[in-house]
C-alpha cells in the first residue's frame, strides 16, 4: 500500500473507535436507548401540575392513575406540562399509549407536541384509518379503498371523501354513529360540504 492509503486507513480507523467510543458514554449517560430506560419507580409525582393531575384523574379509571402518573413525571425535560398534556390527549385513556408516547417524548419531545398539534388532524392518516375500519367491518371491499385513495391528488382530498360518500352511500352500508363521526370530521377537515355526508345519516345504526 502506498503511504496515502496507508494514512488514509489510519484516519478512518481513529474516527471509527472515537465514534465508539462516544456511542459508549452516551449510552452509560442514557441508560441504553432512550426508548429502553428503565421507568424510575420512586421518581416524584408530586411534581405534575394540578391540571395534568386533573387530566389523569378524568380521562383514567382509578387503579390506573397512580402508573399513569409515574409514567408522566418520567418526563422531566423541556415545557414538561406541554408535553405531559400533549401525551394525555394522544393516549385517550388507553394506559399502553401513554407509556409508548412518553417513550417517544423522551427520545424528542418536539415529535410528541408535533403529533398532538397538528398529527390528530392529518387528512391522510384520518382516511386511511377510516378506509382499514371500514375494509376489516366489511363495509367496504379493498377495491373500494383503493379507488378512494387513488382519488386523492397530491395533498387534495376533496375527491376522495367524496368518493367515499358515494361509495357508501351506493353500498347503503349501515354504520355505527362512530363510523359516520369519523366521516363528519374527515368531511370538515378537506373543508367538504356539509350536505355530503348528512346524506349518510340515515344509514346510521343506533347501538343501546
Amino acid at each position: 500500500m502506498t503511504p496515502d492509503v496507508l494514512l488514509y486507513l489510519a484516519a478512518g480507523l481513529g474516527a471509527a473507535v472515537l465514534l465508539g467510543t462516544a456511542l459508549a458514554a452516551f449510552r452509560r449517560r442514557t441508560g441504553g436507548r432512550p426508548f429502553e430506560r428503565p421507568i424510575n419507580r420512586v421518581v416524584d409525582t408530586r411534581t405534575l401540575s394540578p391540571l395534568v393531575r386533573s387530566r389523569v384523574a378524568g380521562e383514567f379509571a382509578p387503579a390506573e392513575q397512580p402508573e399513569v402518573e409515574l409514567l408522566l413525571a418520567q418526563y422531566d425535560d423541556l415545557e414538561i406540562e406541554r408535553v405531559q398534556l400533549a401525551i394525555l390527549r394522544l393516549a385517550k385513556g388507553q394506559l399502553a399509549d401513554v407509556a409508548r408516547h412518553v417513550a417517544a417524548a423522551r427520545e424528542d419531545y418536539r415529535d410528541v407536541l408535533y403529533w398532538a398539534s397538528y398529527y390528530e388532524d392529518d387528512p391522510h392518516r384520518l382516511l386511511r384509518e377510516l378506509l382499514t375500519h371500514l375494509e376489516e367491518s366489511e363495509l367496504v371491499t379493498r377495491d373500494d379503498a383503493r379507488s378512494v385513495l387513488r382519488a386523492t391528488r397530491g395533498g387534495l382530498y376533496a375527491d376522495a371523501f367524496e368518493k367515499l360518500c358515494e361509495i357508501l352511500l351506493r353500498k347503503e352500508t349501515r354504520f355505527t354513529r362512530e363510523i359516520y363521526q369519523r366521516v363528519e370530521r374527515l368531511g370538515t377537515i378537506v373543508h367538504q360540504p356539509e350536505q355530503l355526508w348528512t346524506r349518510l345519516e340515515k344509514n346510521v345504526v343506533e347501538t343501546s
